[in-house]
């Protein structure tokens, strides 16, 4: 690796070819290698068709590696990738981690707080009983439940609750809960 980085320096800074090469010599002297790539719909569409092609080609050329590509459904990703991959949709399976993963950030939040104990019960019970609109329907649900109406993202729910953590003031914190934001393009 060392001689290859020292001999082929300019190589390495601009040879696609070069560096799909070395990284399949490498990939062939372990077991198993995983690429992740998460959020690819994040990246501009124009860009991602050549990530996705490039990444064909590794996983044609280095069959001991494997590739996991994460992204919200896009029509030119699902094209490209339509009889390369297998697709596993999450939908809102995820409910469950989401709403620990709430519970959790929350609660460290306000542990985190030098808050009287009346403060603290008000923002926690704010933050337990917010009313959710999305479906049309006015009831009350608890803040977890509210955070997973926006396809079960994560991304949404930490957005949401960083959004909370930033508040100024009490009245802040009761305007943001009463107002969340309707999915991920508003957080």
């Amino acid at each position: 690796m060392q001689n290859s980085y020292e001999n082929n320096f300019r190589e390495l800074h601009s040879s696609a070819l070069f560096n799909r090469d070395l990284l399949c010599s490498l990939v062939q002297h372990v077991q198993q290698t995983f690429i992740v790539v998460d959020g690819l719909d994040e990246i501009p569409e124009k860009d991602r068709q050549g990530i996705l092609l490039e990444l064909v080609e590794i996983s044609k050329q280095c069959p001991a590696l494997k590739v996991m590509i994460s992204s919200r459904e896009e029509t030119d990703i699902t094209r490209l990738l339509q009889s390369r991959a297998i697709s596993v949709g999450i939908g809102m399976r995820n409910k469950e981690d989401i709403a620990l993963y709430c519970k959790k950030e929350v609660s460290l939040w306000l542990d985190g707080l030098d808050l009287e104990d009346e403060v603290y019960e008000e923002i926690s019970g704010l933050i337990h009983c917010v009313t959710d609109n999305s479906n049309g329907l006015a009831s009350m649900k608890t803040l977890w439940i509210t955070l997973l109406t926006s396809k079960g993202m994560f991304l949404y729910a930490k957005l949401v609750i960083d959004n909370l953590k930033d508040q100024p003031s009490l009245d802040a914190i009761r305007r943001e809960v009463r107002n969340l934001p309707r999915g991920l393009d508003a957080a």
